[in-house]
This record gives C-alpha cells, sequence and structure tokens, in this order.
C-alpha cells in the first residue's frame, strides 16, 4: 500500500539493458537463468523490447539505437541462489 495516497499497487524498479543483438541475449538469458518472457513487444523496424523474469527477478532487454549510444553505462545483473551450483551446471551448457 502506497502509505501517501492509501492505493494498493506495487512499485518495482528494475534494470534495462540495451543490447547491440537483443535477440541472441534474450535466448542466452533464457537458456542460462531459465528467464521467461513476461512482456514483449515487437517493433516493425525489427527491434524489440521484452521483460524477462528469472524467479520473480524482472529486467528489461531492448535493440540498441543510435539515441541509446549517447550515454554508456555499465550494468551488471547479480542473481543471488539457495543452491548456486545449480545455476553454473546450467549456464556450462549454454552456448553463445
Amino acid at each position: 500500500m502506497n502509505a501517501s495516497t492509501g492505493d494498493n499497487f506495487h512499485n518495482t524498479i528494475a534494470p534495462w539493458l540495451t543490447i547491440s543483438q537483443d535477440a541472441k541475449a534474450i535466448e542466452f538469458y533464457k537458456s542460462a537463468f531459465a528467464a521467461t518472457e513476461v512482456y514483449r513487444y515487437d517493433s516493425q523496424t525489427g527491434g524489440s523490447v521484452v521483460r524477462l523474469s528469472v524467479q520473480g527477478a524482472e529486467f528489461w532487454v531492448s535493440e540498441e539505437s543510435e539515441k541509446a549510444q549517447i550515454l554508456f553505462l555499465r550494468v551488471a545483473l547479480e542473481q543471488h541462489l539457495e543452491q548456486p551450483l545449480l545455476l553454473v551446471r546450467r549456464q556450462r551448457n549454454v552456448n553463445m
């Protein structure tokens, strides 16, 4: 509940990755992290905007554009697990 308004809604902050080969990256996240698509928009120009979820932890991936190249930003994704070795085994089986 939002204390200031009394409304019942949930706010989140999620990383947004702008990548030159978004389709390849999306498939990697699905394979390596068992990510699932929560939302997808495919533009007529071939790019896409996808929200992915890894066990409820969501992030966005989209195709890089000329406008996005104005600002350089490095983003790191961390995944905290109860059984990290299971993820390591899964990632070793993924070919990029």
